[in-house]
C-alpha cells in the first residue's frame, strides 16, 4: 500500500456472517491518497472483530459508514463438554470447516492507526466493545448508534506488547495515546457506555 498511495477499496452491500476471525481487516494500510470506504454492509456473528484497522495503518484514510455491526465475538450456540459445561467453542457450519477463533470480540477495532472515520453505523450487541480504540489518532466518530455492547466506546493508549510483536511491530515514536473527535452519537444501554484511560483525548 505504501508503494502505491493511489490504491483504494470500496467494500459495500455485503453480508459478512459467521466468519472465523475478523470479517474485514486492514493491516499496514497506510499513506492513502484517496479514501477507502466500508459502507452499508451487515457484519454479524464474527468470531473476532467485525471491522479491524491495525498494524501501523497510519494515514489510512478509511471511512466506515452506514454498516450494521452486531453480535461479534459471541457464541452462536452453546456446546457442552462431557460434564455438561459450556466449552466456549463456536460451532462449524457447512461452509466453515474450521472452529471459530475467540479473539478481540469488538464491533470495530482501531489499533495503531490514524485517519479513520466512523459515520452513521449501528453497532449493537458485541461481546467486547462496540468501538475499541488503542493508540488510534485522528479518528472521527459521528452519528453512530452504539448499544448493548460490553463497553460502548473504549479509548486506550498503546499496548506495550505491540512494540515486540512478530508482525509489523509498533515503533517507539508511534507509541502514544488515542485521540478521538466525537459528535451526535447515541451511546447507551451498554454494560459500560464509555471507558477512557487517563491521557487519552475525546473531543466533542
Amino acid at each position: 500500500r505504501e508503494e502505491d498511495p493511489a490504491v483504494r477499496l470500496d467494500i459495500y452491500w455485503n453480508l459478512f456472517e459467521l466468519n472465523i476471525e475478523d470479517a474485514v481487516n486492514f493491516e499496514d494500510f497506510r499513506g492513502a491518497a484517496e479514501p477507502t470506504y466500508v459502507r452499508e454492509n451487515i457484519v454479524n456473528g464474527t468470531g473476532q472483530a467485525g471491522i479491524n484497522v491495525e498494524y501501523n495503518s497510519w494515514g489510512a484514510n478509511i471511512v466506515i459508514e452506514g454498516n450494521y455491526i452486531a453480535k461479534n465475538g459471541l457464541l452462536t450456540d452453546e456446546l457442552l463438554d462431557e460434564e455438561g459445561r459450556p466449552t466456549g467453542i463456536y460451532p462449524s457450519h457447512l461452509h466453515q470447516p474450521e472452529p471459530y477463533s475467540e479473539g478481540w470480540r469488538h464491533g470495530v477495532k482501531l489499533e495503531d492507526c490514524s485517519g479513520v472515520a466512523l459515520v452513521n453505523n449501528t453497532i449493537v450487541g458485541n461481546a467486547g466493545s462496540g468501538i475499541d480504540c488503542v493508540n488510534a489518532r485522528d479518528v472521527t466518530i459521528f452519528g453512530n448508534t452504539v448499544q448493548g455492547n460490553g463497553v460502548g466506546v473504549s479509548v486506550r493508549p498503546y499496548n506495550e506488547g505491540s512494540l515486540i510483536r512478530g508482525v509489523s511491530p509498533l515503533l517507539e515514536e508511534d507509541a502514544g495515546i488515542s485521540s478521538l473527535s466525537v459528535r451526535d452519537n447515541v451511546v447507551e444501554d451498554n454494560e459500560r457506555d464509555w471507558y477512557v484511560e487517563e491521557g487519552c483525548r475525546v473531543v466533542n
